[in-house]
């Protein structure tokens, strides 16, 4: 059974995340692994008794809202676990998690445009993306958790060796029962033709078509693509993040808000 890493602060957005990874896991038979992580970073000028005290405090609390959020998801018929435990950084404890335990995929919440590009681009989840052996789901507070992923695009610009990363796109989808659309914007009239043949050769035993979108820009074609065909998951793969910086350009944060509630899933390339 394949397991899914939810890390969560309680908050609304990793809740709704929860949610998400609950529903995937009722339906494709996944495993939950819930983690809480009470950041030990207090006044160092305090008595370290009181430091200690503070900190058992606010770990019980923790452990007692995850609990309660293991016994709500076990309720559907979810196998679960809660893990609640002090780290100095959550980044770290993360990727800890996933060289102790076999994870085949992170779901994280995000509260919208801005926070999404930050954990997209900023430090923590980045460098989880980065570092991570299996893929990142971002989650939008907006997205709404019970909706069955259908049609998935994965949004590529054939930067570097594409097919092993398909295969993989290929297979989640397979095993989710959804239909997959690779997607080329083309902003120029020049075609990879090779490696769209390649492609056509590699998803012919899928549910799966390729597919190519003109655009004045990658991310105005993403966004447009994405609207006009009730797009459920995009995926992207993080060629040194070269595709994440043009498409979450601070100039394109209108765009992007018209389609906050579309999930992310990232590979690292």
């Amino acid at each position: 059974m394949k397991t899914i890493l939810v890390p969560t602060d309680f908050s609304k957005s990793a809740n709704n995340a929860l949610m998400f990874a609950k529903n995937l896991a009722v339906n494709h038979n996944y495993r939950i692994k819930l983690l809480h992580i009470v950041q030990t970073m207090v006044d160092p000028n305090m008595p370290p008794e009181i430091i200690d005290e503070v900190l058992t405090t606010q770990e019980n609390e923790a452990k007692e809202q995850n609990e309660a959020l293991q016994k709500e998801i076990a309720s559907a018929g979810v196998e679960v676990e809660s893990i609640t435990r002090r780290g100095f950084l959550i980044e770290s404890e993360i990727l800890e998690e996933l060289t102790a335990g076999d994870i085949n995929l992170i779901i994280m919440g995000t509260k919208g445009v801005a926070d999404l590009v930050d954990k997209l681009l900023g430090s923590n989840t980045s460098s989880i993306i980065e570092r991570a052996t299996c893929p990142v789901l971002v989650v939008p507070s907006l997205a709404k958790p019970d909706k069955a992923i259908k049609k998935i695009v994965y949004a590529t610009q054939f930067h570097g060796e594409e097919l092993p990363f398909i295969e993989r796109i290929l297979d989640f989808s397979d095993s989710i029962n959804a239909e997959t659309t690779i997607l080329k914007i083309t902003t120029s009239d020049k075609q990879e033709e090779s490696l769209i043949n390649k492609l056509n050769l590699s998803s012919s035993s899928h549910k799966c078509k390729i597919e190519t979108f003109s655009a004045h820009s990658v991310s105005e074609g993403i966004s447009e693509y994405a609207k006009k065909n009730n797009t459920d998951l995009l995926v992207m793969v993080t060629h040194r993040r070269t595709l994440l910086e043009k498409f979450f350009n601070p100039s394109i944060t209108k765009k992007l808000a018209e389609h906050v509630n579309v999930p992310l899933l990232a590979y690292h390339g």
